[in-house]
């Protein structure tokens, strides 16, 4: 692996630390126009985290290892994810080391240990903020990426998704054939542990398609309940 490689990984890292804060400031800035304020400007969160930095780290009385550690592990779960993704370079130290439903895993960590935090304060407004962050978990991270919802052994699929099955199930074996090709086991594995519960998907909605379908009839009152 040459050294563009791991120029590319630092690089990675310190465009998500610097350009995070710049896309929430520009997301707000835009807002502010919308809603015809001039804003604070796109600079805003870093003068926001450079103020919290030199303020006096509080720890509420009661809480456990849960709430001291949760900062570290959520930095730390963003930080392996930007080296993942490839944004700048797909010839990198960790090419091959893993795949979405990985990156998925990560942020999902990251997001318990910030609910677990909040719990572990033990007040009313710590629950609240754990239970939002969840429920929004719950609803945002499963679709970013279709693999984790084939996984889902809760998930039934629609007869009139097999179109679509079909379309992911040939993506799969495109990836697979490359990840052969340059010997990455890790996501052969993967792509491999996908394709079978991709395959029992289809199984399950071919068999919806050949169900019966049972009349049951209109409903009709009872003789009783005419008088």
């Amino acid at each position: 692996m040459s050294a563009i490689g791991y120029v590319a990984v630092v690089a990675q890292v310190v465009v998500v630390v610097g350009g995070a804060p710049l896309l929430t400031g520009l997301m707000g800035q835009v807002r502010a126009r919308l809603e015809g304020r001039a804003g604070a400007g796109v600079l805003q969160p870093w003068r926001d985290t450079r103020k919290l930095l030199h303020k006096e780290p509080i720890t509420p009385i009661g809480t456990g290892p849960a709430f001291r550690t949760a900062p570290a592990l959520l930095v730390a779960t963003a930080l392996v994810v930007a080296a993942l993704v490839p944004l700048l370079s797909t010839e990198t130290p960790l090419a091959g080391r893993g795949d979405l439903i990985l990156v998925v895993a990560l942020l999902a960590l990251g997001t318990v240990a910030l609910a677990l935090a909040g719990l572990d304060t033990g007040t009313a407004f710590g629950g609240m903020g754990s239970s939002r962050e969840m429920t929004i978990a719950a609803l945002a991270e499963p679709t970013l990426h279709p693999r984790a919802c084939i996984h889902c052994p809760m998930l039934q699929v629609n007869p009139k998704m097999l179109p679509r099955l079909a379309e992911i199930e040939k993506d799969l074996l495109l990836r697979r054939k490359r990840a052969q090709e340059e010997q990455w086991l890790g996501e052969v594995e993967g792509i491999d542990s996908t394709l079978t519960f991709l395959r029992a998907k289809q199984a399950e909605a071919a068999r919806l398609t050949k169900r019966p379908l049972t009349d049951l009839g209109i409903p009709r009152p009872r003789p009783e309940e005419t008088q």
